[in-house]
């Protein structure tokens, strides 16, 4: 059974938000990084990683869903 244009549109949209999340937070976590060398904001680096990762796992969860249907 195909999915219906709404569905697909709500599908590409958790897309879109979920790489997004992966994309922002790599992005942030660099310059946190950077900052961090310089002894500011030594915790922020890794919160910005585990936002990637959650954002990769809502990834992969989106696209197994998609699979499936």
């Amino acid at each position: 059974m195909g999915l219906a244009k709404r569905d697909v549109m709500g599908v590409l949209w958790w897309r879109i938000v979920a790489w997004a999340t992966v994309v922002g937070a790599l992005i942030a976590g660099a310059w946190l990084a950077v900052q961090a060398m310089s002894g500011f904001l030594s915790w922020a680096a890794p919160v910005a990683m585990w936002g990637a990762a959650v954002g990769a796992t809502i990834i992969l969860l989106v696209e197994r869903r998609q699979a499936r249907d």
